[in-house]
This record gives structure tokens, C-alpha cells and sequence, in this order.
């Protein structure tokens, strides 16, 4: 009786000192990925479109017209986070009034 006892309480205590260091663990992920987000170099022509509000269209023929540049991965059309960065402080700067 009294190993079976025993036995129960070291289950108990196994699963629980797992569920602890589980719970730890996704605590302090939680804290590195609050404090350490990836940084994004490249943006899809619907993410520029979503931040800056210009369609894709207008992306594309800015582009065209030498006024932004675009990068290319085989079909997909991407923006560097620079000229996305340069294009908001554009529309930003256009959009303040002194």
C-alpha cells in the first residue's frame, strides 16, 4: 500500500513538474518574443498596399514610372524595407500641413 502510495505521489509530482517547466517555458518565449521580434526586410505588394494605402496598381506604376522601386523573386513582386520606409515618410511629409 504504502509503495503504491508512493508510486501516485511521484506520478503526481512528475506531471506537475512538467506542467511547471512547460508553463516556464512558454512564459519566457512569450517575454523573448515580446522583446526580440524578427525584423521583415521584404514586403508583398498587398502588405505595402495595406500599410500605405496606395493599391496595387499604383504601387506598380510608381514603379514604372522610376518614383519607387520594386524587387522580384520569380513572380512575386516585393518591396525592401527601406524603400518601404522611404515611401511612408513621402506620403507622411505630402500629408503634413505647417
Amino acid at each position: 500500500m504504502v509503495n503504491n502510495n508512493t508510486n501516485n505521489l511521484n506520478t503526481i509530482l512528475n506531471n506537475q513538474s512538467d506542467a511547471l517547466i512547460t508553463f516556464i517555458q512558454d512564459f519566457i518565449q512569450a517575454e523573448v518574443n515580446k522583446h526580440f521580434k524578427a525584423i521583415k526586410i521584404f514586403y508583398t505588394l498587398d502588405e505595402v498596399s495595406n500599410i500605405t494605402g496606395i493599391s496595387k496598381f499604383g504601387l506598380k506604376n510608381r514603379a514604372k514610372k522610376g518614383i519607387i522601386k520594386l524587387n522580384y523573386n520569380g513572380n512575386v513582386v516585393l518591396m525592401h524595407k527601406t524603400e518601404l520606409d522611404r515611401l511612408i515618410n513621402t506620403i507622411t511629409n505630402k500629408n503634413t500641413f505647417s
